[in-house]
C-alpha cells in the first residue's frame, strides 16, 4: 500500500526562486498539453492520451531550452496529472448525467506542485536536496516509513511542504476488537451517531469562521486588484481557508482512527452527496461536514487493520422502526425523536437510524456469505461431474 508523509520545509531565497521557476515551467507545459488535447479533439474527434504526448517531450526540450532545467520525470508527471484530470472529467460525466466541467487552463495561482520520481533528489537526515533547485530543510514531525516511490513539492499559503509517497508492506495499525461491529448515521447537527449510542458533535469549522471570513473578504474587495495591499490581504484570506481545511482534516483523522481501532466492521450509508449538495439551504452545512472525505479515511484505515467498511442503501433508514421494522414513509423527521406508530417505540432519531444501518449491513454480509457457499457447492458439483 502507498502512504503519504507530509512535512513542512524551510528554504532560502534562491531555492524558493528556483522552485517557483520549476512551477511556472510545469504550468506552461500543462497548458500547452491541454491546448494540444483540445485541438486534437476538434480536428479528429478523438482523445489524445498520455502515451501519445509523452514522446513529444524530447522535441520540446530541443525547441525550448528552458525546459532542460527540469527533471525529465517531472515533465512526464505533468502530463500524467493532466491525464488524471481528464479521467476525473469522464467519470464525473457518468455520475452527473452528462454534466461536468472540462479541465481548464491553469493560472499562476492555480498550479502549485511538482513531482519527482526516484531520481533527481537526495535525502540526508532532514535535508532534502533537489538537483537544480536547492536544499529543503524538513521539519520531521514523524519518521518516514517504507520505500520512497515519489516526492511532491507543494507551495501553499502557509509555506512550502513536501509529500513523500512511500510503499509500505506492513502497518502497525491493529484493531482491538476485530469481531465488533458498528453502524454509523451521518448528520449535520451531530456529525455522526453510532449504534452503540455514541455521538460526535459537528465542529462546523467553516460555518463558525463565517464572521472572520466576511470581515477579511470585505477588506479584500475594497483594495485595488493586484496591488501590494491586495496581495497581502489575499494571502490572509487564503491562510484562513487553509486553517479551516487543516482543522477539519486533523479532526477527521483522529475520529476515524478511534473508530478503526475499536471496530472490525463499520457500516455507513451510501449517500449521494453530490445530489444532496444541490439543496441550496443545506449545501454549506453538508460541505462543511465533509462526509465523503471522512468515509474515505475510514475506508483506507480499516483496510490496514484487515477489517471491512460496508456501504448500505440509505433508503428509509431514518423512517424505519429499529424495534418492529415498520416503515413510516410519511415521517419527515422534523424532530430529533423517533416514535413508531405501531409499537410506540420511542428513541433518538439518529440512534434509531444507526441501528437500522447496522442491521442492513449485517444482512448484506449474511447474503454474501450464503452466495459464496452456494458458489462453493456448485463448483464442487462441477468438479465431481468432470471427474466422472
Amino acid at each position: 500500500m502507498i502512504r503519504t508523509f507530509k512535512y513542512k520545509v524551510k528554504t532560502d531565497k534562491q531555492t524558493e526562486i528556483n522552485a517557483n521557476e520549476w512551477l511556472e515551467l510545469c504550468r506552461q507545459l500543462y497548458n500547452l498539453a491541454l491546448e494540444q488535447k483540445r485541438d486534437y479533439w476538434n480536428c479528429r474527434k478523438q482523445y489524445l492520451r498520455y502515451y501519445q504526448q509523452g514522446p513529444d517531450l524530447v522535441e520540446l526540450k530541443k525547441e525550448f531550452i528552458q525546459f532542460k532545467k527540469i527533471n525529465a520525470q517531472t515533465l512526464g508527471y505533468v502530463l500524467i496529472k493532466l491525464d488524471q484530470a481528464y479521467n476525473t472529467f469522464f467519470s464525473n460525466l457518468k455520475k452527473k448525467n452528462g454534466r461536468a466541467g472540462l479541465p481548464r487552463f491553469k493560472s499562476k495561482k492555480r498550479y502549485n506542485s511538482f513531482t519527482l520520481d526516484q531520481n533527481g533528489w537526495e535525502l540526508k537526515n532532514n535535508i532534502l536536496t533537489i538537483f537544480k533547485v536547492g536544499n529543503f530543510k524538513l521539519k520531521l514531525s514523524r519518521p518516514i516509513e517504507g520505500k520512497i516511490k515519489t516526492i511532491t513539492v507543494k507551495r501553499t499559503s502557509l509555506g512550502w511542504f513536501t509529500n513523500f509517497h512511500c510503499e509500505i508492506r506492513k502497518t502497525n495499525r491493529v484493531c482491538k476488537n476485530p469481531t465488533k461491529e458498528v453502524g454509523i448515521d451521518l448528520g449535520i447537527t451531530k456529525l455522526l451517531y453510532d449504534s452503540d449510542n455514541n455521538f460526535v458533535d459537528n465542529p462546523k469549522y467553516y460555518i463558525n469562521s463565517q464572521k472572520q471570513l466576511r470581515r477579511k473578504q470585505r477588506s479584500l474587495t475594497r483594495k485595488i486588484k493586484n496591488s501590494n495591499n491586495y496581495k497581502k490581504q489575499l494571502l490572509i484570506v487564503q491562510k484562513q481557508f487553509e486553517k479551516i481545511k487543516n482543522q477539519r482534516n486533523d479532526f477527521q483523522h483522529k475520529l476515524s482512527t478511534s473508530y478503526v481501532d475499536k471496530y472490525g466492521k463499520i457500516y455507513v450509508e451510501d449517500l449521494n452527496i453530490l445530489g444532496m449538495i444541490q439543496n441550496h439551504n443545506l449545501s454549506n452545512h453538508i460541505s462543511d461536514s465533509s462526509w465523503g472525505t471522512f468515509i474515505n479515511k475510514l475506508f483506507y484505515k480499516v483496510e490496514e487493520t484487515g477489517g471491512k467498511l460496508i456501504k448500505v442503501d440509505p433508503r428509509y433508514t431514518s423512517q424505519t422502526c429499529s424495534n418492529c421494522g415498520y416503515i413510516d414513509k410519511n415521517n419527515r423527521l422534523t424532530q430529533s425523536e423517533f416514535k413508531c406508530l405501531i409499537c410506540n417505540h420511542t428513541e433518538n432519531a439518529d440512534y434509531n437510524a444507526s441501528k437500522n444501518i447496522l442491521r442492513l449491513g449485517q444482512d448484506h454480509i449474511t447474503k454474501l456469505s450464503s452466495i459464496e457457499q452456494e458458489c462453493y457447492k456448485t463448483s464442487g458439483i462441477l468438479e465431481g461431474v468432470n471427474k466422472h
